[in-house]
């Protein structure tokens, strides 16, 4: 029974996750290799990590140093949108 409801859980959360991505990352992750096996084990690990590496620009094309300098970049942005937002209040 809780084999059944964990298995169901795993579905649904997977579903969840891949109804959020874009089509243009969707496209990308079915190229990505461990696709197949994630999606018919509805691995939401993998998914989630894949998606991580595709937002931060983790490729193998890319030098490591460029894309974690595009990361911190990313991140130095935020805090500019969130004092927009709080001068509205």
């Amino acid at each position: 029974m809780q084999k059944a409801q964990v298995d169901e859980n795993k579905t649904i959360l997977y579903t969840i996750i891949w109804e959020q991505c874009t089509t243009s990352l969707r496209i990308k992750l079915k190229g990505t290799d461990g696709y197949e096996d994630a999606k018919g084990n509805n691995d939401c690990v993998w998914l989630l990590i894949s998606i991580r590496g595709f937002c931060l620009n983790y490729e193998d094309s890319r030098p490591k140093i460029l894309s974690l300098d595009g990361a911190l970049e990313q991140l130095c942005h935020i805090p500019s949108r969130f004092q927009v937002e709080r001068r509205l209040f």
